[in-house]
């Protein structure tokens, strides 16, 4: 995942779920 602000909030939008995307994000 990127850990960029913007792809938190990409891949927010592309799961539809703020938990889901800060797990990405924690990976």
């Amino acid at each position: 995942a990127l850990n960029l602000p913007n792809g938190i909030y990409i891949a927010s939008i592309y799961s539809g779920n703020k938990i889901y995307s800060q797990k990405i994000v924690i990976i």
